[in-house]
């Protein structure tokens, strides 16, 4: 899908397992901006067309988002980190350069952070992240202050912000 060019696909996609989360998606419009966002007219949501180039800790994305609201990333002062139910809008139940994900976002942010916190967690803080290989939204522990972050995980951040 070049600049421009519209994706439309709809359907329902849920998947339940160990860890993760099931939710129904339709997916609906997105369009390339060129400016480096992607609008999805059917959510009303603009969001990041590449996203980090590199994967991070949870702490770190949120540094990210807040670096691309301070200098108005494409016009916008109001990025954050997504929603599961936000990322869920985007999985396509179809894989799509073996991603399940509009082919007009970039490839690299295979897993990406979301803001939600999973609630059933009993022993280490998770946060719900999108792997768009799989297809699913999955849990991942995040390091608590003090703690050795380099046995947690790393992802990438794919921003969102809402059309005015």
């Amino acid at each position: 899908v070049s600049e421009g060019d519209r994706a439309t696909k709809s359907g329902t996609f849920s998947d339940v397992g160990d860890d993760t989360v099931s939710l129904s998606a339709s997916i609906g419009t997105v369009v390339d901006n060129g400016d480096g966002t992607v609008t999805d007219r059917s959510t009303g949501l603009i969001w990041q067309k590449t996203g980090s180039s590199m994967m991070t800790s949870k702490g770190k994305a949120q540094g990210y988002v807040s670096k691309l609201t301070e200098t108005r990333f494409a016009r916008y002062g109001d990025w954050r980190l997504p929603t599961i139910e936000e990322f869920a809008s985007l999985l396509e139940r179809d894989q799509n350069n073996e991603l399940h994900i509009d082919p007009v976002f970039d490839e690299k942010q295979k897993r990406c952070w979301s803001s939600d916190i999973r609630d059933d967690s009993v022993f280490r803080e998770e946060v719900w992240i999108v792997e768009f290989v799989t297809g699913r939204l999955t849990a991942a522990y995040i390091a608590s202050q003090g703690t050795d972050a380099s046995q947690f995980e790393s992802n990438y951040v794919r921003a969102v912000s809402s059309i005015k």
